[in-house]
């Protein structure tokens, strides 16, 4: 096995070198060979004595073609390499870099040292910060390994190849055919992400791939990244487009063969009675599909950041603005009743309008950064009886928490302002993300018939920007069936929902009830200005207030 101090002593200046040197040997193979190839024929020779000499000149071109193979795959594996591990060393020091910064060392056997004690003037970060930084560090060092590993291996197979003659020449004819050939039998194979890695390990193995790497795994394997957390949006959105037409085509020719089935009167009973119910089946995911198509089509930038239809629920998430490079981005989950097929359009134009009124409060009173605002659908919520549980929000928890963690890991070095804004059950979804999620920096809880804890220290979000807002009429915000209601929860912050005036002036109107869409991230109102203002970091343009509830008069009476 490679180790990172074997990959700090690797060069890609003796790559490249080793390449052009390569390259003029090919040169010179398919020059000589071409023309010897054509120029060793005698006119008007023939006899025993003249086939004798074109068998021998056939097998020398057949073994000059393979020789020359072998030089243009090893020309292709060593440039292949090259890059490889130019991105492989940034990475490399990209993390001693972030292990400097929290006083840690990366050993050459790969060691996580803490140098906190011996560092003079050294003032560490929280405890609890440096733990999770350190875990981060062995997660990007294992990632590292694993991709050095694979180059190592990788060129070796093809030298090893090349100095035995192993390469095909494909039934190349000609020297330089065989040396094109031989080409595409040097590339490097394309590494896998790593199987369940953390979003650290998923950062890692895309930033460690070369330029032309990437685009490889774009465009033939977008089944890897589109729904991989820790990777660019960018790259997630045209993995995510292209597997959305895949998954059209696919569900449309599996109805067109179910179709056939309904259609022939000789079918069997069971034959039909499956048809039918698949039938069905993707029709409510071609449905699916196509909401999430138009939303991802509407005008403005829209980066579709999630596409699963594996279950019988298609789950999806949409981003309006470019979370790559926005300085805020909101992350707005949904609660009981929300479906791709129903809600996806409704909640991105709703986050639409929100990302606009935190980019012009920014303008206003900031520092002019934009936002980009995700409706996230990547659970199944409740749609009946099983909202009484908090099954589904435990499972969705851990995706969210994948999720947004993840938006930090893209963008390592430059981390955006994360905001997680729950709604309904949506909220009890993300409270319990927010117990392992470490890089969101506020938390906004709608209606929310609790976030999973009574113990605001339970959730991993700096003290002070959790948020709490609470409609007037609105029952299930009174609930406090999931760990109680956050409105009672020592530390959280209350947010106004009554009619204010906003701090450049402006009429704002009252929510009320429990939707979202309709009330709480309605446009001019006061819920949806402080979600905004949230958003943009300005706190204190925030208009602060509770409301009480018939159920907060209930519990406490006093």
């Amino acid at each position: 096995m490679v180790s990172v101090g074997d990959i700090r002593k690797w060069s890609p200046a003796g790559l490249e070198e080793a390449y052009r040197g390569l390259r003029r040997q090919e040169e010179i193979l398919i020059e000589a060979g071409d023309g010897f190839g054509t120029d060793a024929k005698v006119a008007d020779w023939s006899g025993r004595a003249a086939d004798a000499a074109e068998s021998n000149r056939k097998s020398l071109v057949d073994r000059l073609e393979i020789i020359v193979a072998g030089v243009a795959a090893a020309r292709r594996g060593v440039a292949d390499s090259a890059d490889a591990v130019t991105a492989l060393l940034a990475v490399l020091a990209e993390t001693d870099g972030l292990a400097q910064r929290y006083y840690y060392r990366i050993s050459d056997d790969g060691a996580v040292v803490d140098t906190a004690f011996v560092t003079s003037g050294a003032t560490p970060q929280p405890s609890h910060e440096r733990d999770q930084v350190k875990d981060e560090l062995g997660d990007r060092v294992c990632e590292i390994v694993r991709r050095a590993d694979d180059i190592d291996r990788d060129l070796a197979d093809v030298l090893r190849k090349a100095a035995h003659g192993q390469i095909g020449t494909d039934g190349a004819t000609t020297v330089a055919a065989a040396a094109q050939a031989g080409q595409g039998h040097g590339a490097l194979s394309a590494l896998e992400p790593p199987s369940n890695g953390t979003v650290a390990q998923n950062a890692a193995w895309w930033r460690s791939l070369s330029s032309k790497e990437r685009w490889m795994i774009s465009e033939f394997h977008p089944e890897w990244i589109g729904n991989l957390d820790g990777i660019p949006a960018t790259a997630r959105d045209q993995a995510n487009r292209s597997r959305l037409y895949q998954e059209q085509n696919s569900l449309g020719l599996e109805l067109r063969r179910l179709q056939a089935v309904l259609d022939d009167p000789n079918s069997k009973a069971a034959d039909y009675q499956h048809a039918l119910l698949r039938a069905g089946e993707i029709d409510k995911k071609l449905e699916a599909l196509q909401a999430i198509e138009k939303t991802a089509s509407r005008p403005g930038e829209r980066q579709l950041l999630l596409l699963d239809v594996s279950g019988e629920n298609p789950r999806a998430a949409v981003a309006s603005g470019n979370v790559d490079t926005a300085k805020n981005v909101v992350a707005f989950t949904g609660g009981f009743g929300s479906t791709v097929t129903g809600d996806i359009r409704e909640y991105d134009d709703k986050m639409s309008k929100l990302r606009e009124e935190s980019d012009r409060l920014s303008e206003k009173y900031g520092d002019g950064g934009k936002t980009a605002a995700i409706t996230w659908m990547g659970y199944d919520a409740p749609q009946s009886l099983d909202v009484t549980s908090d099954s589904k929000a435990q499972q969705g928890g851990q995706q969210l928490a994948k999720f947004l963690d993840g938006i930090d890991a893209s963008r390592q070095g430059n981390e955006p302002h994360v905001v997680a804004v729950g709604h309904s059950y949506g909220s009890t979804t993300t409270g319990l993300a927010l117990r392992e999620a470490s890089g969101v920096d506020d938390a906004i809880f709608l209606g929310s018939p609790g976030i999973g804890t009574h113990n605001l220290a339970d959730l991993k979000v700096p003290g002070g920007h959790s948020f709490v807002l609470e409609n007037k009429n609105d029952p299930v915000a009174d609930l406090g069936r999931f760990g109680g209601d956050p409105t009672t929860i020592e530390g959280v912050r209350h947010l106004s929902t009554s009619e204010a005036t906003s701090a450049d002036g402006r009429r704002l109107e009252e929510s009320t009830g429990h939707s979202s869409v309709n009330e709480y991230l309605r446009p001019g109102t006061t819920s949806q200005y402080n979600i905004a203002a949230q958003v943009a970091g300005l706190s204190d343009k925030a208009v602060a207030g509770a409301t009480v509830g018939a159920g907060d008069v209930i519990r406490n009476p006093w």
